[in-house]
């Protein structure tokens, strides 16, 4: 089951470097200070958001593996990709207001 872990902070993020933050300078980051991630854990093989669900956060993998899958019209899945540390997710169902694929954690992560 997910656990929060707690508030994150882009400054001093571990994978800042290779997060879509890499880029920003200091004082650019202290212009997006009220923004303050919440770290949650997710364990092997667990959902972290469904298929057509309502689209309410974006993710950004800080360790670990997370597969993003679609379930096509004719009742198959499809691995639409494997994710990594660094990687941003999720974001693409605000487009949309609902994820347009589901994500499932291939290892622990966070």
């Amino acid at each position: 089951m997910s656990h929060i872990k707690g508030k994150g902070h882009c400054q001093s993020c571990s994978i800042r470097h290779v997060s879509i933050f890499a880029n920003l300078s200091i004082a650019q980051l202290n212009d997006i200070a009220d923004f303050h991630p919440t770290v949650i854990t997710f364990h092997s093989g667990e959902s972290i958001y469904h298929q057509d669900g309502k689209s309410n956060h974006a993710y950004t993998l800080r360790k670990g593996l997370v597969k993003l899958i679609k379930s096509l019209p004719d009742g198959r899945t499809q691995i639409m990709r494997v994710l990594q540390g660094g990687d941003l997710f999720g974001f693409d169902g605000f487009a949309h207001s609902n994820y347009n694929q589901s994500a499932i954690a291939l290892s622990d992560c966070e």
